[in-house]
């Protein structure tokens, strides 16, 4: 390994060290592993604790690429030989499947969800599952079967949820790309507090046929990267049509994906875009920490107009009403998620709470869904809810064609990275997070890294755009990720 250097690698520079013959794909996964071992699981290392099952089979599947390779020059597909790590609700056949839950700790899948499988078609070689909340409910990384995640910029802080064990693995360099899933800001928030880039596709561009969907038509699984070039070429490895999903069919038809159908070669980092900044969403000034985050923000747009981004602030009226009417987060996933469960384990929240199979940090399975209705037609809210998400929808796509811009751009989160210590039920119930817009709405996100405070810690810029519009959102990422350059790697570890 002395010809390559594992640390902030990327896709592009693993497949010219193979073709250029200075690493082998048994070598790089035999590195990538003796990481996750040193600085993820042993007792005398930072124990990040953002992996569970390690797959055993990775050095043999290295092994089969390398002779193929050697035989004919040519990769198995666009991922051949990438490190990906994948989240813990995407099943992955002959490995155990948890959701987070010790309800699942035995429960291994005799099948690949689509993304797990469309990645083995790749030639990735999926190294390790990654931890997640109970069920993927929670903003942050606290787990009744593994415990909690730490995040690797300060080891007494949160990387983020549901999607934290992927963010935190990819940060601290333990595989190149993974995926985690966006429900309501689960590879968003962990991306913003990770220095990642972390992906909210529009829903049915990725099947998640084989996985958990906490909250019909709105989960979708989130492609994560350490750029956004990589999570480019991830996406294109895992978008597409599936006859599992139906919602893949709705969308195959309309989607803007590109001709040759590759996002990654299609970045344009050279047209002018204008950009609406809606700072309703920034924190407050007069509180210290968030003060930190929007001070970086506003650095990070300050470079951004400087490369000739045309910025524009926005004013949405009635913006809290319409995040606060249009959710039906809790409305849909009692039925949703309750129903999963129930369907794959034979038990519900009663049971969870009764048995003390949730962690007591978990307020939203704990405290929040016992208390709505079992079925969102039994509740007279529901009916509501969707209607204020089209009236929200028409209003937010009215401000874009007013001032013309091709997305919306605020903090992702209002804080920095929570110490752990210090998360409570209060923050979970009402996480200071912007993530509500894209998730309500359905409508297609991506966090990008903006930089950092003055203590050392992670701030992302969301970017937000219309349904269909993942191309273009990716060009704007790819912009504001070369203006900005607001990642590095962590050194707390």
């Amino acid at each position: 390994m002395a010809n390559i250097q594992l640390e902030e690698i990327t896709i592009g520079q693993i497949h010219a060290a193979y073709k250029e013959g200075r690493v082998t794909a048994e070598a790089l996964i035999a590195a990538f592993l003796d990481c996750i071992q040193k600085i993820d699981k042993a007792e005398d290392g930072p124990k990040l604790n953002s992996t569970l099952a390690v797959n055993d089979a990775a050095l043999e599947e290295a092994k089969r690429l390398d002779a193929s390779f050697a035989k004919d020059g040519r990769f198995v597909g666009p991922l051949h030989g990438i490190p990906v790590v994948v989240k813990d609700h995407l099943k992955m056949k002959g490995l155990p499947n948890t959701y987070g839950s010790i309800v699942a700790k035995d429960y291994i899948p005799d099948e690949d969800a689509t993304a797990v499988a469309k990645l083995k078609s790749a030639g990735a070689i999926i190294l390790a599952k990654t931890t997640m909340p109970d069920w993927g409910t929670d903003w942050f990384s606290n787990s009744s079967l593994s415990g909690t995640t730490r995040n690797p910029y300060d080891l007494a802080r949160d990387p983020g949820g549901s999607s934290g064990g992927t963010a935190t693995a990819l940060a601290a360099n333990l595989a190149v790309v993974g995926l985690g899933s966006d429900t309501g800001g689960s590879s968003r928030i962990p991306a913003a507090f990770c220095s990642l880039v972390g992906f909210r596709p529009t829903a049915g561009l990725i099947s998640g046929y084989g996985g958990l969907r906490a909250v019909h038509g709105q989960s979708t699984v989130g492609p994560m990267a350490r750029t956004v070039t990589d999570l480019a070429l991830l996406l294109d490895a895992v978008a597409g049509y599936d006859e599992n999903d139906s919602v893949t069919a709705i969308h195959a038809r309309a989607l803007d994906m590109p001709r040759g159908g590759s996002f990654a070669s299609q970045f344009d980092a050279r047209s002018t875009q204008r950009i609406g900044v809606i700072r309703a969403m920034f924190g407050d000034d007069d509180i210290p920490e968030q003060r930190q985050v929007n001070e970086v923000i506003e650095a990070a747009l300050d470079t951004l107009s400087k490369s000739g981004v045309t910025l524009v602030d926005i004013e949405v009226p009635n913006l809290a009403s319409y995040i606060a009417g249009s959710s039906v987060l809790l409305t849909r996933s009692r039925i949703d998620l309750e129903g999963f469960i129930k369907e794959n384990f034979g038990v519900g929240f009663s049971s969870l709470l009764a048995n003390g199979q949730l962690p007591k940090e978990n307020v939203l399975v704990a405290y929040a869904l016992p208390r709505v209705a079992v079925s969102p037609y039994e509740s007279g809210e529901y009916g509501k809810q969707l209607d204020t998400r089209v009236e929200f929808d028409a209003v937010l796509s009215a401000l874009m064609i007013k001032h013309q811009v091709s997305a919306f751009a605020f903090p992702e989160a209002k804080i920095p990275p929570p110490v752990s210590a210090d998360i409570d039920a209060k923050m979970r119930l009402a996480v200071p997070a912007n993530f509500a817009i894209a998730s309500n709405l359905r409508w297609p996100a991506i966090s990008v890294p903006a930089g950092f405070t003055s203590n050392g810690l992670p701030i992302g810029l969301e970017l937000l755009s219309l349904p269909l519009k993942d191309q273009e959102l990716l060009n704007l990422a790819y912009r504001v990720e070369q203006a900005v350059r607001g990642r590095k790697p962590p050194r707390n570890i």
